[in-house]
């Protein structure tokens, strides 16, 4: 597993420079991390290309959405931007296969796609480790996906433990 310390440190200012950091946004993001991968692994499933990537494994199609049907709506410009500075980048890729390889090398774009898939969320960002699990089941996993809340509280209460 990578550093807690600095993958904290890296979610920290990849969110400040989109203009999008709070505390329960870093705990949201870090947590979620920790969920998806353990930050062991940027390919779901290597051996068989899975589709997610990252260590939030954000998916190329739902990263495609975010600014299709989400950041590139008038009012969202200036984070769409913010997005583009901070991740070193001049245009989005519009296809799964450039999306899923940006996704892979660039870590501040895929914190940047798994905050925006929260922010799409009506719900607030809780401040209990509880409620941010039951947020990222209800808005990241999905009530199809395998990850539990009880699992994802007990990952959350490991990563915040030592950061």
């Amino acid at each position: 597993m990578i550093d807690p310390h600095e993958i904290q440190y890296i979610i920290r200012h990849s969110l400040e420079n989109i203009g999008l950091w709070s505390r329960a946004a870093e705990n949201l993001v870090l947590i979620t991390g920790m969920q998806e991968s353990g930050y062991e692994q940027l390919i779901q499933g290597y051996s068989n290309l899975g589709t997610a990537r990252s260590f939030w494994q954000v998916e190329p199609a739902t990263a495609i959405d975010n600014f299709k049907n989400y950041l590139d709506f008038s009012f969202n410009s200036n984070l769409k931007n913010s997005i583009l500075e901070a991740s070193n980048l001049i245009e989005i890729p519009r296809n799964k296969k450039d999306m899923a390889w940006l996704l892979t090398t660039n870590m501040s774009f895929a914190i940047s796609m798994c905050r925006i898939k929260y922010l799409r969320s009506p719900d607030r960002i809780p401040n209990t480790i509880e409620g941010l699990a039951k947020m990222w089941k209800k808005d990241y996993n999905t009530s199809h996906g395998a990850g539990t809340i009880e699992e994802c509280i007990d990952n959350a209460k490991e990563i915040l433990s030592i950061v």
